[in-house]
């Protein structure tokens, strides 16, 4: 197959925008404070305040709902794909973050459950 010189054939490397990435990773983690916090009113002596519960739940909803929105549409744009989406180095960086947060955080709603 012959290329005429200077065309460069462009691979198919998609990437996710680093704020829908970010998004998504800060909802999993309210989330996971709203049931760690639901947790740590049923099974331990600290109770937190309704207040506290109802504002990270009106938080975490209402992410939910912007990025299920948002989400279509990066997934839309993604639908042909085929192979792996590459993240860009400060992506990657966020999600190792995010995954130490993740079982940090994790592990303190253990802990405190279970030294009540």
């Amino acid at each position: 197959m012959y290329f005429p010189e200077g065309l460069m054939l462009d691979p198919n490397h998609p990437q996710v925008s680093t704020l829908s990435l970010f998004g998504y990773m800060i909802t999993i983690l309210s989330w996971e404070f709203e049931l760690g916090l639901a947790a740590l009113l049923i099974f331990s002596n600290k109770k937190p305040g309704f207040a506290t519960l109802s504002l990270l739940l009106i938080l975490s909803g209402s992410m939910t709902v912007f990025l299920i929105v948002r989400g279509k549409r990066d997934f839309a744009r993604l639908r042909f794909t085929k192979g792996r989406i590459e993240l860009s180095g400060i992506q990657a960086t966020m999600v190792t973050v995010f995954v130490v947060l993740f079982g940090g955080t994790l592990g303190l709603i253990a802990m405190n459950i279970v030294n009540q």
